[in-house]
């Protein structure tokens, strides 16, 4: 199979849940093969520790997705990682630079345009996660219980017809599009980011994806891994992008049947 990569200043993901049920660790190798950058920001919740305490959802295509990211880090891509409320463990490394890999409770991103942009997963101005913590726990497992059962189903339903039923996922979505109704989520992550005179914010946690200017602020959600397979890329003339896994596959088709094109011309 013939390798190709897409080039960006930077890229932006969130939400990997790396040890849940639901993580899309296949796509998200495919992703991370298939882009290059000279920053990567890992903007929130990339492991998941909150159902990972079950002992059985971790895999080998877990793990692959971490040797990605590190071997980015070790090839000389600037790592920035914002720990989340699901992988807020790693909340006690904050302060702590390996290598070319920096975590950080947030990070000021600069574009090539010049925008300065608050980069942070955002668990912490979701009223409702912060101020029923226990609650939000116990929803997260239950949601990747039923995610496992809803994939089990769906392995006897293809059995016997070719019909999928996706109930998981329907709830996860209404579930996070309360939470950004009732806490004001993007409203506060805003207000934010214009006391610290910044142009506007790059975060994840609701796992809504989104690029949008609100006045003159730019509210970036780079989405999620379990409910889509969505990022936020920095193009290398500083032009913000969300992107979808899929159809960045279309793109890189493209390029491989136009780089195919040329050789052939050149022969």
């Amino acid at each position: 199979m013939n390798r190709s990569v897409l080039r960006f200043r930077s890229v932006f993901v969130s939400d990997l849940h790396l040890g849940s049920t639901g993580c899309r660790a296949e796509q998200i190798s495919e992703f991370l093969q298939s882009v290059e950058s000279d920053a990567l920001y890992l903007v929130g919740d990339v492991i998941d520790s909150w159902v990972l305490r079950q002992g059985d959802r971790w895999t080998d295509k877990h793990t692959e997705v971490l040797r990605h990211i590190l071997g980015k880090e070790q090839a000389g891509t600037k790592v920035f990682y914002t720990p989340g409320n699901h992988d807020e463990v790693l909340k006690q490394m904050i302060g702590t630079a390996l290598g070319n890999l920096r975590v950080e409770r947030s990070f000021v991103h600069e574009t090539a345009e010049g925008k300065r942009l608050l980069v942070t997963h955002g668990d912490e101005f979701d009223r409702l996660g912060t101020k029923y913590k226990k609650l939000a726990w116990v929803m997260a497992n239950c949601y990747d219980e039923i995610t496992r059962w809803n994939q089990k189903f769906n392995g006897f339903l293809a059995k016997v017809t070719r019909k999928q039923v996706d109930f998981s996922t329907g709830l996860k979505k209404r579930l996070k599009r309360t939470v950004k109704r009732k806490t004001g989520f993007e409203h506060n992550l805003l207000e934010h980011a214009i006391e610290l005179g910044l142009d506007g914010v790059v975060c994840g946690h609701i796992h809504t994806p989104a690029l949008t200017a609100v006045g003159e602020l730019l509210y970036v959600n780079t989405g999620d891994w379990v409910e889509h397979a969505t990022a936020v890329v920095e193009h290398l003339d500083g032009r913000l992008e969300l992107v979808d896994w899929h159809d960045l596959q279309l793109r890189l088709s493209r390029k491989i049947e136009q780089g195919t094109l040329n050789l052939e011309r050149e022969s």
